[in-house]
């Protein structure tokens, strides 16, 4: 078990650790999950994240992936409720997203370590492993996200409108 946290916590802190300084623009992801929780039944939530990507094609040739923070709340408003803060790291229609966890459930308040892979643009399938310490039972997830990709910076980019005020 401890081998498994040990693994986590490397993914997390590669996830979060400071690149080069490049050329890039930032998407604000705001979306919702519906999910399964094993254990616990169908779980809803709110997930946003704040994605960096290159900004121009040979910045993308260098690096075609993006990084970023994730932040999921999800319940299933009876006996679970999860909090999870990642790194996030999104190439085109895949990504992973591992950071610290929040879990409050019968069995009292827990911290642990989640890992999520994903696939996909808008509707996105996920899994998400919770590695959960003070507690006999990890958890399991399988869901969706719905997305929505915004750019707020206004560049154009990911479906976004450029409006030049000059």
């Amino acid at each position: 078990m401890l081998r498994r946290a040990g693994i986590a916590a490397v993914l997390a802190a590669a996830l979060l650790a400071p690149g080069a300084v490049r050329a890039d623009f930032t998407t604000v992801n705001p979306g919702v999950t519906v999910s399964y929780t094993f254990g616990h039944g169908f779980t809803w939530g709110l997930e946003v994240s704040w994605v960096r990507w290159p900004e121009t094609l040979d910045g993308f040739r260098q690096r075609p992936y993006g990084r970023g923070l994730a932040i999921d709340v999800s319940t299933n408003w009876r006996d679970l409720l999860k909090l999870r803060v990642g790194g996030e790291v999104a190439g085109p229609f895949i990504g992973v997203e591992a950071g610290p966890a929040l879990v409050l459930d019968p069995g009292g308040v827990h911290v642990g370590l989640s890992v999520t892979p994903w696939a996909g643009w808008y509707v996105m399938p996920f899994y998400t492993y919770t590695y959960v310490l003070g507690r006999e039972r990890n958890l399991h997830e399988v869901g969706t996200y719905l997305k929505l990709y915004l750019d707020p910076n206004g560049t154009g980019a990911v479906g976004s409108h450029h409006h030049d005020w000059d």
